[in-house]
């Protein structure tokens, strides 16, 4: 493109040359692990502790919703989200619920909905986590919450991009 323009970056050309490489370019971003009910884990807005209740808490969920945001707009446009997981803490029953922002795991899943909206991709594929987390009380939190973003939720994925399939999941085998 810009030699067909003289080699100016006009933005006529920039948008053109976006065009052409984009059909052959998907843009596929793997979240996974978000935790959303924990103190520690990724809280939109409004989530978030507030400032008066712990300072320090305060700040690293503003810090971390900054980060997040950031880095989306940066990746942006996203073709694809593909999930890998424990998007939700659960009711942290190990712990005595003690590091739980809410125990409410509907509360929980709607966290996990606004953050995926965030990406505003073209499609979603959400992937189970583990049981202990999404599952605990015998409903599929994380296929709740692939309804309310219009994706698909799966066990484990086998999704084809370009030919090229990408076997995505939480749990991944190891060896000794």
């Amino acid at each position: 493109h810009l030699e067909r323009h003289g080699g100016a970056i006009t933005p006529e050309v920039w948008q053109a040359a976006e065009a052409d490489y984009r059909k052959t370019f998907k843009r596929v971003v793997f979240p996974s692990d978000m935790h959303c009910g924990n103190f520690v884990g990724l809280a939109p807005p409004g989530y978030q502790v507030p400032s008066l209740r712990s300072p320090e808490l305060a700040k690293l969920h503003q810090e971390m919703w900054k980060f997040f945001t950031e880095t989306l707009e940066f990746l942006k446009p996203i073709d694809g989200v593909i999930a890998l997981g424990d998007l939700i803490d659960g009711k942290g029953k190990r712990a005595g619920s003690i590091e739980q922002l809410t125990c409410d795991l509907d509360e929980q899943a709607y966290m996990a909905t606004m953050c995926l909206k965030e990406f505003e991709a073209n499609e979603y594929v959400i992937v189970s986590g583990t049981p202990y987390h999404t599952a605990e009380d015998g409903e599929e939190w994380e296929k709740v919450i692939a309804d309310r973003v219009g994706g698909e939720f799966q066990d484990k994925a086998f999704v084809e991009i370009f030919g090229k399939v990408i076997n995505a999941r939480h749990h991944v085998g190891n060896s000794s």
